[in-house]
Formats: C-alpha cells, structure tokens, sequence
C-alpha cells in the first residue's frame, strides 16, 4: 500500500460533492407554507440532527479550546449522513451523477448480465445467496477477494482491480485516457482531495471499469445501492469481476435452478 494511502484512515469527498450534498438534504428538510405541522417538527428534527453531525465533525486544534477545523465530509461518514437525512445511496447517486463533460450518467449496472443476475439474487432465499456466493467465490481469482480492498479509496481500489483483471497496469492508464480522466488516476493517492475519486463520477467509473457501486464505495451488506438485499450486493460485488461468459454460465446455473426448483 502507497505510504499516501496508510496515512489516511479516511477518504475525502471533493469539495463540491460535499457542498452538494448538503445542499440536497437542505432542500429536503426546508419547511414549505404548504407543510403539514407534523412535516414541519419532522424536517426541524432532521435538521437538528444534521447540525450535530456537523459538530461531530469539528477537530480541536492543538487542544486549545474553542480552536477548531471542520474536517471534511468522507466517504467513511455517508451512511451516518444518509441514515439521518433519510436518502438512500441510490437517491444521492441519481442526483451527483455525472461524466467528465457534465452529462448525466444512470446508475445501473455496466451490463444486462448483471441487471438479471442482480434481479435473481434478489428473489432468492437467504441459503442459496449464500451458495450463489459460494460459487461465484470459488470461479473468481483469490486477488479479487483480498482483504487489501478494504483499506483503498475508491478509484485506487477500482485501479488495484482492473489492473489484476487486465494483468497490465499500462492498460489502466489506457483507459483512463481513453475516458478522460487521466489526471485523477496519476493523483490518486494524493492526500488533499484526491485520495478518492469525486462522488459524482462514481457511476462512470463504476460502469466503464465494469465494477459493482456497492463495492465502489466500500460498503458492507448492511447497506444497498442497486440490489435489493445486502446479501446480494455481496454477490455482485465479485460477480463483475468474472469474465463475461462465466457470468453468463453463472446466470444461467442460478435461473435453471430456479425453474426448476432445485438446490443451488
């Protein structure tokens, strides 16, 4: 691991992504004259409670009191975030959502293999989840399961996996170019914004490296961007890392049983 990257326990949102968001959940909580009395006391509350997250995010500087920073919004603090202002990880997706050029870009899985294996997953009980998982971890290469991921930013975690998927780390920085992102990719472990790449090519990275959001993000099965089921975001996080024609077998396998009603 870059010494950059062990350096930081946690990962910076751009400026304007975390200006953004506050932004959003401002508009959601902001009382409106048609607002019921019960609405208006439910946003004061939400409002109440994203201020003393805010607080919570005060740093005392060489404990003298009364001097501080606010240390800026992380990746690591979103589902705190999320969880108070009632918006899904989806909801904050839909609404950053950009490419380099500014053009709106859907969050969704990079193909329609994934779109039906996702919806399968989710449909499944929780036994055969876990044989899905069983399965898809046992066709996958132990690298794209280390634990490593769990420590890396975003983008240096997606680059970590597309250059094991391509055995060629030139490759990487092919596509970067290709992408229009070449600049973030040679600062990814700078320590002062671009240790993680901006919320709002997330989705572009996530469907042009052909990668999971969920996993993107680095979140564990208690929270869901895509799926429906923590469980099967678990799947999908290395099911789009199989090549594409073991994950059409793999599909095929978990719709056949299905229709048939056997074991998994």
């Amino acid at each position: 691991m870059s010494t950059y990257e062990n350096s930081l326990a946690d990962h910076w949102i751009a400026k304007k992504d975390e200006t953004e968001i506050y932004k959003l959940i401002d508009s959601k909580t902001k009382p409106a004259p048609e607002d019921s009395v019960q609405t208006r006391k439910e946003k004061e509350c939400m409002r109440r409670e994203v201020e003393i997250f805010k607080q919570n995010l005060k740093t005392v500087v060489n404990d003298k009191p009364g001097s501080y920073h606010i240390k800026r919004l992380c990746y690591e603090d979103l589902p705190e975030l999320l969880k108070i202002s009632g918006f899904s990880f989806l909801d904050v997706l839909k609404y950053f959502s950009r490419d380099p050029d500014g053009a709106y870009v859907e969050p969704k899985w990079a193909t329609d293999t994934e779109a039906v294996m996702c919806s399968y997953c989710d449909i499944l009980s929780p036994d055969r989840q876990e044989k899905v998982l069983e399965m898809v971890r046992r066709i996958l290469a132990p690298s794209f399961q280390s634990k490593e991921f769990e420590r890396m930013s975003p983008l240096v975690r997606l680059t970590k996996a597309n250059s094991l998927r391509n055995n060629s780390a030139a490759e990487t920085i092919r596509q970067s170019m290709d992408l229009g992102v070449k600049k973030i990719y040679i600062r990814r472990y700078h320590p002062t914004g671009y240790n993680a790449v901006n919320l709002s090519l997330i989705s572009y990275f996530a469907i042009n490296f052909d990668a999971s959001l969920h996993w993107l993000l680095g979140l564990d099965n208690t929270h869901t961007v895509l799926a429906a089921s923590g469980k099967t975001e678990e799947i999908m996080d290395l099911f789009c890392f199989l090549p594409e024609d073991r994950k059409q077998m793999l599909c095929l396998a978990v719709q056949t049983a299905m229709q048939k009603g056997g074991i998994i």
